[in-house]
């Protein structure tokens, strides 16, 4: 287990329906940090936050070596591996949604 902190930015997905473009924050979404197992299949969240008025979050927890992604909703970051090496920073994680609302 290591100290692991991810920054990044929730983005609305362009959608002729609504209006909204790419690169339209936002606010309030819930962001988790979630791990991935062998298999491929979502772990329990190890930390939360919500976005700021500009789309971005900053959260930090304890977290061991492996696959990782940022789960917004039903949408999802690329993963990543963390190799469990040290304290650990992935910075400028985008997740784009199809709705500007906040998560319920």
């Amino acid at each position: 287990m290591g100290q692991a902190r991810v920054t990044g930015t929730v983005l609305v997905q362009p959608d002729a329906g609504t209006g909204a473009v790419l690169g339209d924050a936002v606010e309030g979404a819930e962001v988790a940090l979630v791990p991935i197992d062998a298999a491929g299949r979502d772990g329990a969240p190890v930390a939360h936050t919500t976005t700021d008025a500009q789309g971005r979050f900053n959260l930090g927890a304890r977290a061991r070596a492996g696959r990782w992604v940022i789960v917004v909703d039903d949408a999802r970051s690329v993963d990543w591996m963390w190799q469990g090496k040290g304290p650990w920073t992935h910075h400028d994680v985008r997740v784009q949604v199809a709705h500007a609302s906040p998560s319920p």
